[in-house]
């Protein structure tokens, strides 16, 4: 680092590399979570320096709050992110656990006899539980939490990319709760479906936010926990498809109303157009759907195939997406691009584009 700044030194000037520093640092400061990584460092030299157990301490929760919030911020999913844990406090020999001080704010107390890996994972691991499924954690099958919440901590710690910190987390916390029975088992294997297809982060987690968002405050019912298992088992059929099989694409029921749009099949596209994907566009919203979601997918192949038929294809991608936006009434809210595993074991690019109806009359009628 040193020898860099030296360089642009001689090369820049002096004072324009303490300019940028200065920026650099400044933007760090104003950067909770950037800050926090730094002053672990620094309590962590400290802490080689002098061997207090109090510089070590501090050390860990900088670097636990600070890791797993960056890791979070990288994995938002739709246009929401988690909120974070505001402080860690320790205890001696004593049971993990989470307390709320104020919405979105809780403090964490962690044991200071354990191993850092047990700490991330526990911490990543509370942060999850006292973050997703709010307000509707009470109305879903205990199954299905364990499985949203173990693979939601799964994709935090991959993210966090300490790898001693993800065997531990897999090994001591997956393993035992995913399969302490046989719910929990389908339930897992469910997700883990949708996931390798990436779908938990930007569809499932997207509509459970939006379900917990209609019902805060109700007493919970048996429908709603009906309603988000099928649309578990909904996603799961989908993603686990067969070629040509049929399948539906549409979840519509009391709290969700969910529809799939396809675009899979590149002859469809390329020699029908784009006009049947607006058309079902337009039907999805007089049918008063709430959200339906495009999905492409990888067409990398016709680039050694038929260079033309790629060009065409992406250019029909193209003047859907533009069609979407002038002849439908229904409103983009995200467009994500990632890769995925399909059945094949083979990675390929895919694309998830959202789109919202835009408000309705009270009383649930469309606006003539």
């Amino acid at each position: 680092m040193f020898d860099i700044l030296v360089e642009l030194a001689k090369q820049y000037g002096i004072w324009l590399v303490l300019v940028a520093v200065i920026v650099y640092l400044l933007r760090i400061l104003s950067d909770e979570d950037k800050s926090a990584v730094w002053r672990a460092r620094l309590y962590k030299l400290e802490f080689q320096l002098t061997g207090k157990r109090e510089k070590e301490k501090k050390f860990i929760s900088n670097d636990v709050k600070g890791r797993l919030n960056l890791a979070r911020r990288d994995m938002h999913f739709g246009q929401s992110i988690l909120p974070r844990a505001v402080d860690v406090v320790w205890v001696h020999n004593g049971a993990p656990g989470a307390y709320d001080l104020k919405e979105g704010e809780f403090v964490v107390k962690l044991d200071s006899s354990e191993r850092q890996e047990k700490n991330i994972a526990t911490l990543a691991t509370l942060l999850v539980e006292k973050t997703t499924l709010q307000g509707i954690r009470h109305s879903v099958e205990k199954p299905i939490q364990v499985a949203v919440d173990m693979n939601l901590v799964k994709h935090l710690l991959r993210e966090l990319g300490q790898r001693s910190v993800f065997d531990w987390f897999i090994a001591n916390q997956y393993q035992p709760s995913v399969n302490a029975d046989a719910d929990c088992r389908h339930r897992s294997e469910q997700m883990l479906a949708i996931d390798e297809r990436g779908l938990f982060t930007r569809l499932l987690l997207v509509e459970l936010d939006e379900f917990s968002k209609k019902v805060y405050g109700m007493a919970p019912k048996a429908v709603m926990a009906q309603e988000v298992a099928g649309l578990i088992d909904f996603l799961f059929t989908l993603v686990t498809r067969q070629p040509k099989q049929l399948v539906p694409l549409e979840y519509a029921v009391n709290y969700f109303r969910i529809g799939i749009i396809l675009v899979a099949k590149t002859f469809k596209i390329i020699s029908g157009g784009v006009g049947p994907y607006v058309f079902a566009m337009n039907e999805a919203m007089k049918r008063e759907l709430d959200s339906v979601y495009v999905l492409y997918y990888d067409k990398d192949w016709l680039g050694e195939a038929d260079p033309t038929a790629l060009e065409e294809f992406n250019r029909r991608i193209k003047e859907l997406e533009n069609e979407l936006a002038k002849k439908t009434i229904a409103v983009q809210d995200f467009r994500l691009n990632y890769s995925f595993v399909d059945q094949n074991g083979k990675r390929k690019q895919a694309t998830c584009t959202r789109y919202k109806a835009p408000p309705r009359p009270r009383g649930g009628q469309s606006a003539k």
